[in-house]
């Protein structure tokens, strides 16, 4: 008898065992589907947000590209740029003088013109011109292109 008694006491303490097992098996069940439930929350956060940002993309696509007209409105269609070279030797007493409207860009030419008056003094005459911009003698062909190479 002492063998099967120490069968029986091994197969009550399987039995033990076993019983205690479905517990544990759905206290891990339990766990998993908290778990799955979290992440499903989480995705379907995530994809509420893909398509938020999907939307803002198509809205801000719409809004980059209507930028460039944008900005031809508000520089104008008709942009009138003057470019001046170093004039080697002045005739006639002419003078060129570029006036600047903002600290950026020289705007503004004058045309001065000294004459002799009749009671033999000098009257100087003005012309002033406005453009979009104005090109200095000193200005580069690198600068003239990154003011125009987006218009022409």
């Amino acid at each position: 008898m002492g063998r099967n008694a120490t069968t029986i006491l091994d197969l009550e303490s399987q039995t033990q065992a076993l019983k205690a097992r479905p517990a544990a098996l759905h206290e891990t069940i339990a766990d998993r589907k908290a778990t799955a439930d979290n992440l499903n929350e989480q995705l379907s956060k995530a994809l509420r947000q893909i398509v938020e940002m999907e939307g803002g993309l198509h809205e801000g696509e719409r809004i980059r590209a209507t930028l460039p007209n944008a900005v031809q409105e508000l520089k104008g269609i008709i942009r009138v740029f003057c470019r001046l070279r170093p004039i080697p030797n002045p005739a006639n007493g002419l003078d060129l003088e570029c006036g600047q409207k903002t600290a950026e860009d020289q705007q503004e030419l004058v045309l001065r013109q000294q004459e002799e008056a009749a009671h033999g003094g000098a009257i100087v005459k003005a012309f002033p011109f406005s453009f979009d911009r104005v090109f200095g003698p000193a200005s580069t062909q690198t600068e003239v292109f990154a003011e125009i190479g987006q218009l022409v």
